[in-house]
């Protein structure tokens, strides 16, 4: 990872703010230790001071360290109001959060747009032999139609399964409308006789 002089000032602001808290936290001393031309005199005001509660006495701390940051700001010549966000996490680092999504609803989605985009034609029975004609293609249980298996073979409808969802599709004629009898159904005779 390549370090830009902004970022190398970033983290040395941070690591400025840290060690000059840790001093002051560890018992060192509460004034700002730079020379007499560097003080304001809000630091100056503030370090005299005898803050009342605890509370006062870290708003003092925090100040303190505030006014650390401005004098190193000055010194190295850094204009604050456009130096990005030290504390903000870098973009490449941090994972784009997705939406977690819904197994389930994915799955029932996925049967929804297979049960549009596929269509029965007929169904071919004859013995133990068991065939489906879906969009002009042959299909045998156990063969596959995009995710979907085809599972199981009636006399109007086959099943398919993809593991997550299964699809019922019904023989379809020209007529949606039309009844059980006008829709296509192949079953071959039984007896070799007949022509």
């Amino acid at each position: 990872m390549q370090l830009t002089n902004q970022r190398k000032i970033s983290i040395g602001f941070v690591a400025l703010a840290l060690a000059g808290f840790g001093w002051t936290m560890l018992g060192g001393s509460p004034q700002p230790q730079a020379p007499a031309a560097h003080r304001t005199p809000a630091a100056h005001t503030i370090a005299k001071s005898a803050p009342a509660d605890e509370t006062e006495a870290q708003l003092a701390q925090l100040s303190i360290i505030g006014h650390r940051l401005q004098s190193v700001a000055s010194s190295e010549q850094i204009d604050v109001a456009h130096t990005p966000d030290a504390f903000k996490p870098y973009a490449g680092l941090v994972a784009d959060s997705k939406p977690v999504a819904d197994p389930a609803a994915e799955a029932a989605a996925a049967a929804a747009k297979f049960r549009q985009k596929h269509h029965l034609l007929a169904v071919i029975k004859s013995g133990k032999t068991a065939l489906a004609l879906v969009d002009g293609k042959t299909l045998r249980p156990g063969q596959s139609l995009g995710a979907f298996k085809l599972v199981a073979v009636r006399e109007r409808s086959v099943t398919f399964d993809s593991g997550a969802a299964q699809v019922e599709l019904q023989v379809s004629g020209a007529d949606p409308t039309a009844a059980a009898s006008d829709e296509l159904l192949i079953v071959p005779s039984r007896s070799g006789n007949d022509q």
